[in-house]
C-alpha cells in the first residue's frame, strides 16, 4: 500500500513499506503539471515511487520545480531513497520523460532505466527536443557522453524517424537493449497499451527487472546493418527540409537497402508522392500496406492523393477504396488530427458540408498547438456552406479541455465508424 508523503504540481513522493525498490517516473510533454505520465498504472504497482514533471523548455536539465535546481533535486531523491530504505533504484520515462529517466538514471547511478521513444541527443533535425535548444543547451546535450551509463532499455516505434535515429545512437555508443514496435510511431507506449501489454511490462520491470519481450509485438531491433543506419541519417535532413526530390534520389540509389527496412520503404513512397510522382507513390503505398497493414498514415496518403485526382474523375470503385482507406486510418488512429482532417476534406469534396464541418471541428479539438486560425476559418466556411451555426470555440478553451475532447472523439468514432 502506498502513502503519499509529499507532493506539488511537479512531483509526488510515495512510500511503500512492502518494497525495497524506488521507481522514478518522468512525464512526457503530453502530460502537463499537475498531471503525470503512467499515474494510474503505477498506483497499482508495489514500489516506492516518485512521479516527476517539468517545464517543456527545461527538458529536466535544471532540476524539478519545487525541489530546486539539478543538484538540489538529486539530493532530495537520494534523501528519499534513504528514507524509504530502498535498495534498488530504477527510472521510467516516455519521450521527454525518457530523456529525464536516462539523465537522472545516469546521475543517480540507477540500476536500470526503461525508456519509450528516447532521443539522447539534443538538436537532431526533426527531433522533438528542438524546444530544448535554449540557454540550457550546453547542459547534457548528449546523454551517451555521461560518465556513468546505467543498464538501459529503449522501446521505440519503427515508423518514427527521430526514434530510429535515437536508437541507432544508443546501439553504437552505449549498447542499450533496443525493442522495436513495428506499427508504432512515437506513440509506442500507447500501442503497447492497445495490445494490453503495458501494465504487465511495467510490473515486470519494477518487480523483476528487464523487458518482458513478446516477439509478436516488440521484437528486438537489429542495427547491425550499417547501410540502413547510414541511409536513415542521409535522408533525414532532406526530409526535414521537405526536399523530397533529394530524399527520393538517395532512396533510389540504395533500393536494396530500402527494401530491407519498413520505415525506409514508407519514406521512399512518401518522397515519390511528395515530389510529384503521384502514380508511383500510390503504387508504393499499396505495396507497403501489404507488408504493414497497421500503419495509419499509409491509408491517409492513399486516400488523400487518390482524391486529388478529382471526385468527378474517380470511378465508383476508387470512391469505395477511398472510403475504406479513411475508415481504416480512423480505426487505427482515432485520435489523430490528420485522419479527421482528411475525412473532412473527403466530405467537402462530395458536397456533405455538415459532416465536413463536424470533422474539421474534431481537428481543432485534437490539434491545439498550431494553425488554429486556419482551421477556425475553414470550419466557419464549412458551416456557412452547410447552413448551420458553428459551435463557439476558443483556443484557450480547447487547450484546457483537450484531454476530455480527445477521449470523447475516440469513444464516438473508434468503433466501426463508416465514412
Amino acid at each position: 500500500m502506498k502513502n503519499l508523503v509529499r507532493s506539488s504540481n511537479c512531483f509526488q513522493f510515495y512510500t511503500c513499506s512492502e518494497s525495497k525498490t524506488l521507481t522514478l517516473v518522468f512525464s512526457s510533454l503530453m502530460h502537463r503539471p499537475p498531471k503525470f505520465t503512467f499515474y494510474k498504472m503505477f498506483q497499482t504497482i508495489e514500489t516506492n515511487l516518485v512521479m516527476l514533471n517539468c517545464s517543456p523548455a527545461s527538458w529536466y536539465r535544471d532540476g524539478i520545480p519545487g525541489l530546486g535546481d539539478m543538484e538540489s533535486s538529486l539530493a532530495e531523491i537520494i534523501r528519499f531513497k534513504k528514507e524509504c530504505r530502498a535498495e534498488r533504484l530504477i527510472t521510467v520515462g516516455v519521450s521527454m520523460g525518457a530523456y529525464g529517466a536516462y539523465l537522472y538514471g545516469s546521475l543517480l547511478h540507477a540500476d536500470e532505466v526503461l525508456c519509450f521513444g528516447l532521443e539522447p541527443l539534443i538538436g537532431v533535425p526533426g527531433g522533438r527536443n528542438e524546444i530544448a535548444r535554449n540557454y540550457l543547451y550546453p547542459h547534457y546535450t548528449d546523454l551517451t557522453e555521461l560518465k556513468y551509463q546505467p543498464k538501459l532499455y529503449d522501446i521505440f516505434g519503427m515508423m518514427d524517424m527521430a526514434d530510429n535515429l535515437g536508437a541507432s545512437i544508443l546501439y553504437s555508443k552505449v549498447h542499450a537493449e533496443l525493442f522495436c514496435v513495428n506499427e508504432a510511431t512515437h506513440n509506442v507506449s500507447e500501442v503497447i497499451f492497445k495490445h494490453n501489454l503495458l501494465s504487465e511490462l511495467l510490473e515486470h520491470f519494477v518487480q523483476t527487472g528487464g523487458v518482458l519481450c513478446s516477439d509478436a509485438v516488440y521484437p528486438h531491433a537489429f542495427f547491425k546493418n550499417k547501410a540502413i543506419i547510414d541511409l536513415l541519417w542521409k535522408i533525414n535532413r532532406p526530409l526535414f527540409e521537405k526536399d523530397y526530390r533529394t530524399a527520393r534520389k538517395l532512396c533510389e540509389a540504395n533500393l536494396n537497402t530500402v527494401e530491407e527496412y519498413q520505415l525506409l520503404r514508407f519514406l521512399y513512397a512518401k518522397s515519390c508522392i511528395r515530389s510529384g510522382d503521384t502514380d508511383k507513390g500510390l503504387e508504393l503505398f499499396k505495396q507497403f500496406k501489404e507488408i504493414n497493414s497497421s500503419y495509419y498514415e499509409t491509408y491517409i496518403y492513399l486516400a488523400s492523393f487518390t482524391l486529388k485526382k478529382g471526385v468527378n474523375k474517380l470511378s465508383p470503385e476508387e470512391i469505395t477504396l477511398v472510403k475504406q482507406y479513411l475508415e481504416k486510418a480512423l480505426m487505427l488512429r482515432t485520435g489523430a488530427s490528420a485522419v479527421h482532417d482528411n475525412i473532412s476534406k473527403y466530405y467537402e469534396l462530395i458536397g456533405d458540408f455538415k459532416k465536413a464541418a463536424e470533422f474539421k471541428l474534431n481537428v481543432m479539438k485534437i490539434h491545439t498547438n498550431e494553425n488554429f486560425d486556419k482551421y477556425l476559418s475553414q470550419y466557419t466556411e464549412l458551416c456557412q456552406k452547410a447552413e448551420i451555426n458553428p459551435e463557439p470555440v476558443s483556443l484557450q478553451d480547447l487547450k484546457e479541455h483537450k484531454s476530455s475532447n480527445v477521449k470523447q472523439i475516440v469513444a464516438q468514432y473508434g468503433a466501426d465508424y463508416h465514412v
